[in-house]
This record gives structure tokens, C-alpha cells and sequence, in this order.
């Protein structure tokens, strides 16, 4: 989908573990390359040794590093987190380990999720948690576990996850009650909605004519906002087709390549359960100047 060839340059935003970064990098592209994670960063370039003079690597978060306008053919974001995070206690990602409630992806700044649940008001919690599910049980998880914070503050992945275990049994349900407040939790330290949308808006003058920009995410949220972006600016037209009375889109600036979300095959989902969710959209900016396509 992204056409990596020799002399182009490619932007990950994402390099985690390296391995999207190493199969660019075999393709002969110069790749810039961000994360927040400072661990699979020095890891990243460990394991990229081979490529050192292909490669520039920055500890930075996607949305606030510097990059020339239409200076890039690809831009790769492989959202959420990564499998290094959520099998490392010490993070505070998963309840599977027991470990501080941290959560952030960048443990160099910023509040933990431990002190988020502790400076949090009833109505910032629930906002937090109604971003990811609006359900009724949401509004009740977040009653509860801002009364119980009052009294015996969360310090710890298992203390939280046991908790809410208990006060809302799971029921027959699949997933542990405790996977979407973790997952809410997550989302807010990070900012990763914010940063998501920030990005995108540069997306189209980041891009040279022709360039893709592939996102992958892994919850439904992140892949609307990608979807209704795309769709945003690749419509010619506001209102209808139908000349005079139609009006040009000024934001017509990229074209869907991806007409639906590529998923992951069975084979991939057996290889790697932690796919089962993910979601591939990719779109190309216009070779040309929206006036231009007017034109025509």
C-alpha cells in the first residue's frame, strides 16, 4: 500500500518494536522515525544497527515532531499500544501482572493514571470513560470507582482490576469488566484521541503529490476519526454534483485507497492474537491542486 522504492522518504510515527521500520528499510527508503517510549526506542535502533545511515530516530510524540512540508512519499502510525508495554508489569498497562498504575507511554513526563484517578472529579472520570463506552455500566463504573478512590486510592494494576471485578461481575460477559476503564485510562494519559487528530490535520501538507499516509488502530474509536477524516478531504464537492449549485471542497486534498478497513486474515489472527482487532486505512494526497482538479 505505501510503495516503499530506494530514494524515497518515509515518516514512522510509530517504530515500537522496529518491525514495520525494518521491512521500509530493506526497501531502500530513508525513514524518520518518532516514539514516546524510550525503551523501544534505544531498542529499535539497537536492532536496526544495519541500517544507521537510512535511519533518523527521535524520541518524540508523532504530533510534535518537525518534519518539511511536502517532504514525505509514506506516513505509517501504527496506533495503541505495543505488545512490549503490555507484557512489562512495571508499565501498568495490562492487569494480567500486577504493577503501578502508570500507563504512560512516555515515563519521562506527564501524570500517571494513578494521579489522574487521584486529582479527577466524578464528571472528569465519567467523561473519560463515556469516550470509549457510553453505556450505562460506564456511568456506574465511574460512580464507583471515584466514591472507592475517596477513601482508598488506586495505586496498582491488580488492586484496580480486582476491584472492579468484584463490584461488577463479569457475568457471562468475554472480556474481564476491567479491559475498557483500563483501556480509558490508557487513552487519557497519552492523549491519544488529541494527538491522533492533531496529526492528521498535517497529514495533507506533510505528503508530496502522491504520497500515502496507512494508519492502523485497534479500537473502533481511532478508526472512525481516521475514517471520517479521510472521507472529509476527499470529497470534491460540500454538497452535491450537480453544477452550478454545488460548491468545491476547499480541504479536497487526498484520495481514499482503502474503500473499507483491511483486516487481518485468520492466518495472521493464529500468528498473532493481538491482530484480531486491528484496522488498515490508507488514503494518497492529490497530485494535483484541488483548484487544478476543479478546473477539469
Amino acid at each position: 500500500m505505501l510503495r516503499p522504492e530506494p530514494g524515497k522518504i518515509f515518516f514512522d510515527g510509530t517504530i515500537g518494536g522496529g518491525g514495520h521500520a525494518r521491512l521500509l528499510l530493506q526497501r531502500g527508503v530513508f525513514l524518520f522515525a518518532t516514539d514516546r517510549d524510550k525503551q523501544a526506542l534505544e531498542a529499535a535502533r539497537s536492532h536496526l544497527t544495519e541500517f544507521s545511515e537510512m535511519l533518523e530516530l527521535r524520541h518524540e510524540a508523532f504530533d510534535e515532531t518537525y518534519l518539511n512540508p511536502s517532504s514525505l512519499d509514506g506516513i505509517l502510525l501504527d496506533l495503541g499500544v505495543s505488545s512490549h508495554q503490555l507484557d512489562e508489569p512495571s508499565r501498568g498497562f495490562s492487569f494480567q501482572h500486577d504493577g503501578p498504575l502508570d500507563m504512560r507511554m512516555d515515563t519521562t513526563r506527564g501524570i500517571t493514571a494513578a494521579e489522574f484517578l487521584a486529582r479527577s472529579t466524578q464528571h472528569e472520570l465519567m467523561s473519560c470513560f463515556l469516550q470509549m463506552d457510553d453505556s450505562p455500566r460506564m456511568k456506574a463504573l465511574a460512580r464507583s470507582i471515584f466514591d472507592q478512590q475517596q477513601k482508598i486510592p488506586f495505586i496498582s494494576t491488580r488492586q484496580l482490576a480486582s476491584w472492579i471485578e468484584n463490584k461488577f461481575p463479569r457475568a457471562g460477559r468475554s472480556h474481564h469488566p476491567a479491559t475498557l476503564v483500563f483501556q480509558a485510562l490508557r487513552v487519557q494519559v497519552n492523549d491519544e484521541l488529541g494527538r491522533l487528530r492533531r496529526f492528521l490535520e498535517r497529514v495533507p501538507m506533510l505528503l508530496k503529490p502522491g504520497g500515502r499516509v496507512a494508519i492502523i488502530s485497534f479500537h473502533s474509536i481511532e478508526d472512525r476519526i481516521v475514517k471520517n477524516f479521510f472521507t472529509e478531504k476527499s470529497r470534491p464537492w460540500l454538497d452535491t454534483p450537480e453544477w452550478p449549485n454545488s460548491v468545491p471542497n476547499p480541504e479536497y486534498k487526498l484520495r481514499i485507497i482503502t474503500r473499507h478497513a483491511i483486516q487481518p486474515d485468520e492466518k495472521e489472527i493464529a500468528a498473532n492474537i493481538r491482530a484480531r482487532s486491528a484496522r488498515l486505512r490508507v488514503a494518497e494526497a492529490l497530485g494535483q491542486s484541488p483548484a487544478e482538479e476543479f478546473a477539469k
